[in-house]
């Protein structure tokens, strides 16, 4: 018996390593081709590449539409996944490949059908763009057609990739849409219910300035609270459920970047410095390109999917971006008044099934699923979507990119610029809406109507005094006579206020010393909690011994071997979670108030006053040294109830990054081929050096337009999506450690030649 069960048992092993064995030869089939010619009948010139050691491409074409080409080319070789799932993001299609588990994501996007709206904004391009979009899609299908055996997750999932379309191409911008605004409203209806049931008390409950703030243009608003009309609002016998989530701030995709004019630099030539945050996974959102046509030279970062270096350098001036949280959609109460003027039915493939979602149209926008309400977004507008951004190609100076910044259709973000000659300027990219009241959900009778502020009113700054202007999803500027962009949608000015207070210290800069301001991570914010707290422990007749050891190893920094770090970080969300608790609770919207953590990034002026103003009562305590202790107290214990291992308390512990493909792959060994193993970093949110476990700096780089060949650069993850190949995470061991890249590419690997074949 026992040697028939031992039989079995071997069969079952030889099956499972003839499977793994099968999966990897497909695998191994699916990596690009390493062909050093390629003839395609879609192409006009020659055109060559060559391939750094990093799998950076430098793209020599004689024309620009021969540059779209292979730029599709590489991208459908190495990213056609990754671009796949952005443009089923953007239309609301994830179902098709991950089934059920994706379609209350789908049913979320098929709300807004971006794939109807990204065909007519296609229609409505200019010839020349469509015309190179279509060649760029060619290029795109053609890499993809190139590959002997289709990409990795088609294997896994056991589907077949569907051609790539211009329409395609667009959804990829929608999907970043997606990414960057607050589509469906969840935040404006949380404040707007929290206005409703504290109207008086709104602007103490959330704050739009912080003693943080540190506008480019104007003064910090921040006004000391009077917190005691909040007393009136707590009611007796409301307690805190002890949510220490709720004092979460969840990771905004945003960004820094700053620019330094050649006022302050060693060479006269102004320097630019950007690190976009946005999620980390596996493959990176990014492609690195380089791309020359003719003598002209641009180099940067593309969006797989379109043919646009979205961020870079041209040698003549550089950009990067950030995030502008504004008030970018409308809220519109449906009632008995507001005409459905028409419904459709969407079709959303679930696997082989299909599921029918109605949408109710109004003059407001469609109404929301669990109605109540419609919306209407930017991204449903004729602006929100086109390709003007090639003209940043071509631009040489600050003011031509300032001038051209309000053409481009993108999510609106902040544009800082630095040219060769050593000017600097910062506006707002893309399309900016004004109407009189949107800033909370409004009556169909209140809702106005939508005008768009004209380029020459544009808010923008060229040539500072001081020589700097800084950007981190923070208030840029208080200025009553611009245009307002929204009044509660900014993220707290201390990452900001870190990075202005890093720049007035440069002295006869240089890309390095700009750069270095990207890797601080002193905890400045955290800081005041810090000393706070440790008071409140001094303050004890009888504290915990091992809790008073861990508290006084403070390096002032969010650094991997800080326990304090750990401790002082979960006291602050757990006094804020006990703040808020109370006055959340009177909404009674549990679902909604999930979305408490994505508007709270301001609260900080609100409970910070209450602990520095001894208001104890507003924490349901009635001495403010015990309770803090006690919050100290608890989250110590349940951390190391959760880890029993003090050795895990360690901030580089917690916050381990976990780089991950989308499909998880959780099973061995497919899991680490796939996925990054977790590794420990400093940093986090509120500070210069964003590191979080799946989130952070997605890509880093300072340069100096004319100077592109001392530039840096650095990028989580790597240039390939496919997991056997080289490039599948090169580079990415050096972003972690903090270490740069030449921007311009490493040693050449291998050149490819690409040539018409008639």
């Amino acid at each position: 018996m026992a040697s028939r069960i031992w039989l079995v048992v071997k069969i079952l092993l030889l099956l499972l390593l003839l499977a793994i064995a099968g999966i990897w030869v497909a695998l191994s089939l699916s990596v690009p081709l390493n062909e050093s010619k390629v003839a395609h009948p879609d192409l006009q010139s020659q055109v060559l590449v060559d391939m750094d050691e990093y799998g950076v491409p430098h793209i020599k074409a004689e024309n620009r539409a021969d540059g779209a080409w292979v730029t599709g080319y590489l991208h459908g070789q190495s990213r056609y996944f990754q671009m796949d799932l952005l443009r089923r993001r953007g239309a609301g299609e994830l179902s098709v490949l991950f089934g059920a588990r994706a379609l209350d994501m789908d049913k979320t996007s098929r709300l807004h059908q971006f794939r109807k709206r990204a065909a007519h904004q296609l229609s409505l391009l200019p010839a020349a763009q469509q015309q190179l979009l279509d060649i760029y899609v060619k290029g795109v299908n053609a890499g993809l057609a190139a590959l002997r055996v289709r990409p990795p997750e088609y294997l896994m999932l056991m589907q077949q990739p569907e051609p790539w379309t211009a329409v395609d191409s667009l959804l990829v911008v929608y999907a970043m849409y997606f990414g960057l605004q607050d589509g469906n409203g969840d935040k404006k209806l949380l404040r707007t219910l929290i206005h409703d049931r504290f109207p008086q008390d709104y602007a103490l409950l959330l704050p739009n300035h912080t003693e943080f703030d540190s506008p480019v243009i104007g003064e910090n608003q921040a006004v000391p609270y009077d917190l005691s009309s909040l007393y009136r609002q707590l009611k007796k016998g409301e307690t805190s459920q002890g949510n220490a989530e709720l004092g979460e701030t969840e990771p905004a995709h945003g960004s820094s970047s700053w620019v330094v004019s050649g006022a302050h630099t060693a060479d006269g030539r102004a320097i630019l410095s950007n690190d976009i945050h946005l999620g980390l996974y596996l493959p990176n959102q990014w492609y690195r390109l380089g791309l020359s046509i003719g003598e002209h030279r641009i180099t940067g970062v593309t969006l797989p999917g379109m043919p646009l270096v979205v961020a870079g350098s041209n040698g003549f001036v550089s950009w990067g971006l950030t995030n502008s949280y504004g008030n970018w959609s409308d809220l519109t109460v449906v009632d008995d008044k507001v005409v459905v003027d028409r419904e459709e039915i969407e079709d959303i493939k679930v696997g082989e099934a299909v599921e029918q979602l109605t949408i109710k149209h109004t003059r407001f926008g469609p109404i929301l699923p669990d109605g109540g309400y419609a919306v209407k977004w930017l991204a449903h507008t004729d602006r929100a979507v086109n390709l003007n951004l090639l003209a940043f190609e071509q631009a040489r100076s600050v003011e031509q990119i300032i001038a051209l910044a309000p053409s481009i259709g993108v999510p609106p973000q902040n544009l800082l610029v630095a040219d060769s000659q050593g000017h600097i300027g910062w506006t707002i990219i893309g399309p900016l809406p004004q109407r009189d009241k949107a800033r909370f959900a409004t009556t169909a009778a209140e809702h106005g109507p939508w005008t768009w502020v004209e380029a020459e009113n544009y808010p923008q700054l060229i040539d500072p005094k001081s020589g700097f202007i800084w950007s981190a999803n923070n208030r840029m500027y208080e200025k009553s006579d611009w245009p307002t962009i929204g009044e509660d949608d900014f993220l707290n000015g201390a990452r900001a206020w870190q990075i202005h207070e890093s720049l007035v210290r440069l002295h006869k800069a240089d890309v390095k010393s700009v750069a270095a301001i990207q890797f601080d991570n002193r905890a400045l914010m955290l800081a005041r909690w810090h000393r706070r707290l440790t008071q409140a422990l001094e303050a004890q007749a009888q504290p915990d011994d091992d809790l008073q050891r861990l508290m006084g190893d403070w390096d002032g920094h969010a650094s991997k071997d800080s326990v304090a770090y750990t401790l002082t970080r979960a006291a602050r969300n757990q006094s804020i979670a006990d703040f808020y608790q109370p006055f959340l609770a009177q909404l009674q919207q549990p679902e909604l108030i999930k979305s408490f953590r994505r508007i709270n990034s301001n609260v900080e002026q609100t409970v910070w006053t209450a602990i520095d103003t001894e208001q104890a009562g507003l924490f349901g305590a009635e001495k403010l040294d015990d309770y803090l202790y006690g919050v100290l107290l608890s989250s110590y214990q349940t951390l190391l109830k959760e880890h029993d291992d003090e050795e895990k308390l360690r901030w580089g512990w917690q916050n381990r990054l976990r780089m991950n493909h989308p499909l998880g792959l959780p099973l061995w060994p497919l899991d680490s081929v796939f996925n990054m193993a977790p590794q420990e970093q400093a940093g986090d949110q509120f500070m210069p050096a964003i590191n979080e476990p799946r989130f952070g700096a997605s890509i880093r780089y300072s340069v100096s337009p004319g100077q592109e060949h001392l530039a840096l650069v650095a990028m989580p993850g790597g240039q390939s999506g496919h997991p056997l190949s080289e490039h599948y995470s090169m580079g990415h061991q050096r972003w972690l450690e903090q270490k740069w890249l030449p921007f311009l590419g490493g040693e050449t690997q291998q050149t490819f030649e690409f040539s018409p074949s008639r």
